[in-house]
């Protein structure tokens, strides 16, 4: 197949998202919040769900667009090894009269080489943070341009309020299918059990998805928790209200990450104003401050994952977040909630702010000032 080689003829106007659209997985939402977006902006959009060439639809919901609607340019959240498959199923005629922008995740600083072999098959990227961006332009002189997840969780949508008793909650959600030595779970729930050992005071919820197709990394956890009646999990798919309310029945959001291309639910979490501890690097840090969350310090070490998405990644580093230092801030949380509460809805202005500056619409209005329009 030749490479893209598609132009800007007018300032791009009809948009085509294609990907894993009725998937519960990130690239799934990633592409559901492009396409919310781009109505909220009122661009004419359609869209396009491959989730069946990879066995991954769960019958989520999405905006269907205008059907037939011929695109100007066309944006496929889906990553490297799924773009050529996903572009032959969604129609090459479209294809060759788009000019074509992979929106690409990533969590390391070096690209495994079918990642850079699939460059040619666009004209453009657009990335969820600055540590994706600075990947990208390692391996390609194209344009790439940081639009970050546009989450829109509202208060409202919360329907219950927060739960009056006086247990500490810490909650930590993660798919189980976007590699478990990446997430990192285990170390949450040590440094949980560190911090506040059996107290029936303090309880952390794992809420997990997608333990069908990951039976053994499920096991891995309920084996790691059987021993405090402190620690739960729920391996579930939910709805959006569903997790704006779990959110908000949460004291603090953990999450000591090897390495994030963005970090999704921390930006949740933040825009519920839930305290939140995270590591202090990768993707996350565009909109985690040390001065209003509790940012987890970490060494570099040498990145080692059998997960077959990093197939052929060689030399790269990613973190060790310190355990001990997360225990502290847990406690840290719990011993002063009106601090923490205060931190956390300063973190959600800066949050909004930072989103209000890097959409779609300003990053397709970009693409057009670079093509001369």
């Amino acid at each position: 197949m030749p490479a893209a080689h598609g132009t800007l003829r007018e300032t791009p106007a009809r948009i085509r998202v294609v990907g894993l659209l009725s998937s519960a997985s990130g690239l799934g939402r990633s592409a559901r919040l492009c396409i919310r977006q781009l109505a909220d902006y009122g661009w004419e959009f359609s869209t396009r769900d491959v989730s069946d060439l990879y066995a991954t639809g769960d019958d989520v919901a999405y905006a269907r667009g205008h059907r037939d609607l011929p695109a100007t340019v066309s944006i496929f959240h889906l990553n490297a090894p799924m773009l050529l498959p996903g572009i032959i199923k969604a129609g090459l005629s479209s294809y060759y009269r788009s000019y074509n922008i992979a929106y690409w995740a990533w969590e390391l600083e070096y690209l495994p080489g079918d990642w850079i072999d699939a460059m040619r098959f666009v004209d453009a990227f657009m990335v969820p943070s600055t540590f994706c961006r600075r990947t990208i332009e390692r391996y390609t002189t194209k344009p790439v341009l940081t639009v970050p997840h546009p989450i829109q969780l509202e208060m409202d949508k919360v329907l219950s309020p927060k739960p009056g008793d006086q247990v500490f909650r810490v909650l930590s959600i993660f798919n189980l299918g976007s590699s478990f030595e990446r997430k990192n779970p285990l170390a949450v729930i040590r440094a949980f059990r560190s911090a506040f050992g059996n107290d029936a005071g303090a309880e952390l919820t794992l809420k997990t998805s997608q333990g069908k197709r990951y039976p053994q990394d499920l096991a891995i956890i309920k084996q790691e928790i059987a021993r405090g009646g402190n620690i739960k999990v729920i391996d579930e798919i939910w709805t959006d209200e569903q997790l704006c309310g779990l959110y908000r029945s949460s004291d603090v959001y953990i999450s000591l990450h090897r390495s994030e291309g963005f970090g999704l639910t921390i930006a949740e979490a933040i825009l519920m104003e839930v305290p939140v501890i995270a590591t202090g690097w990768s993707g996350n840090t565009d909109f985690c401050s040390a001065d209003t969350l509790s940012v987890v310090p970490y060494d570099l070490i040498a990145f080692a994952d059998n997960d077959p998405a990093y197939h052929g990644v060689s030399d790269a580093l990613w973190a060790e977040p310190s355990i001990v230092a997360a225990v502290h801030e847990l406690q840290k949380v719990r011993s002063d909630m009106s601090a923490s509460t205060a931190r956390a809805r300063a973190a959600k202005a800066e949050f909004l702010s930072y989103l209000g500056r890097h959409t779609y619409a300003s990053a397709l209005n970009d693409l057009g000032r670079r093509n001369g329009l």
